[in-house]
């Protein structure tokens, strides 16, 4: 059975790295990477099996990850969001412990626990 994850960052280099992690961890997983919020969305509205799980950075051009966070409580989905940031701002920490959706705040680089806390809540 496949593990389906969004993952939108606009850092390509990071996308590789939590692709390769993630599947070296867990080879079950599908991972659609985007690069922007705006893509993701039209990926999400037009997607018969939408996936569960969403890897999310905060800050993006176009649209930054508060703004998608708007909007997916705006449709209700059920999906669950890991914050995957550079920001040590606690004010972003605090906002993200607003949001029901976000399972968890992680701060990149990820280590070895953040895998394992993203992998376990994916299996």
């Amino acid at each position: 059975m496949s593990k389906k994850i969004i993952l939108i960052d606009d850092d390509p280099i990071n996308n590789l790295i939590l692709r390769k992690e993630l599947q070296k961890k867990d080879s079950s997983i599908e991972l659609t990477v985007f690069e922007t919020a705006t893509k993701a969305i039209s990926f999400i509205e037009s997607s018969d099996d939408i996936p569960k799980f969403i890897l999310l950075d905060i800050n993006m051009p176009e649209m930054n990850g508060w703004d998608f966070l708007e909007y997916l409580d705006k449709k209700k989905y059920n999906i669950h969001i890991f914050m995957i940031t550079s920001s040590v701002v606690k004010r972003d920490q605090e906002k993200a412990e607003k949001y029901p959706l976000i399972k968890d705040y992680l701060i990149k680089p990820l280590g070895k626990e953040d895998f394992d806390k993203i992998i376990q809540s994916i299996s």
